[in-house]
């Protein structure tokens, strides 16, 4: 008896270490590349609903935009030569050049960092976005480095 439940409590113990692996690896942050060079952000990058959220100054001034933020109605502006990007935190939309496009996922601002969907900035300002998911690596390529 005491053989058998022994072993019922090793394969449970075991069965949980499993769990707790597997769910532990899928809250590793993505690495973030911007033409050959690891980004390195304030607040860490997140994936929520299989977007990965980053804080837009960063990845914006990174890609050559100028960033404006307006604390009274939490609107960021992201400008780059003739493409103007706007955003207010909550939103399931952003603006470009006037045209209103919906996001997957809504940011919001942790440790004073405006957190949004990578892909939505990168792609907006004329970057490609690539992600490859066995190693949970994000390349982004600039319009000049391609």
């Amino acid at each position: 008896m005491f053989k058998r439940l022994s072993a019922y409590i090793l394969c449970f113990a075991l069965l949980l270490t499993a769990v707790t692996i597997f769910y532990a690896d899928g809250d590793v942050a993505p690495a973030v590349f911007l033409d050959g060079k690891k980004l390195e952000f304030e607040v860490e990058q997140r994936i929520v609903e299989g977007s990965t959220l980053v804080p837009l100054r960063k990845i914006s001034e990174s890609l050559g935009a100028t960033v404006a933020w307006e604390q009274e109605t939490m609107t960021v502006t992201a400008t780059k030569d003739t493409t103007e990007i706007v955003y207010t935190v909550g939103h399931d939309y952003y603006t470009k050049n006037g045209k209103a496009t919906p996001i997957v996922v809504a940011g919001h601002v942790k440790d004073g960092s405006t957190l949004v969907p990578l892909r939505f900035v990168g792609e907006s300002l004329g970057a490609t976005v690539g992600w490859d998911g066995s190693s949970k690596t994000i390349t982004v390529s600039s319009a000049g480095f391609r």
